[in-house]
C-alpha cells in the first residue's frame, strides 16, 4: 500500500502527535481526516480536515465517515 493511495482517520489530530502525523501523511499524499474535540491551533490545513466530535459520546459516531483504510 502506497501512502498516496490511502485514506486515514487520525483521532486526536489537534494534539501535538496527531498534528505532526497528519502533516507528515498529508505531505506524502495521503487523504487525511482528523477527529478531535479541540480546534487545531498549529496547522490550518489539518484544521480544515478535522471534524470536531466527542468520541466519548456514542451519537458522535453517526456523523463520522467510515470508509477509511487506516484509523489511528
Amino acid at each position: 500500500m502506497k501512502f498516496n493511495e490511502i485514506k486515514v482517520l487520525i483521532s486526536g489530530s489537534s494534539g501535538t502527535i496527531g498534528n505532526a502525523l497528519a502533516e507528515r501523511l498529508i505531505g506524502l499524499g495521503s487523504d487525511v481526516r482528523g477527529v478531535d474535540v479541540r480546534h487545531n491551533i498549529w496547522n490550518a490545513e489539518v484544521e480544515k480536515r478535522t471534524q470536531h466530535l466527542d468520541l466519548t459520546d456514542p451519537e458522535s459516531f453517526e456523523s463520522l465517515e467510515t470508509d477509511f483504510d487506516i484509523i489511528i
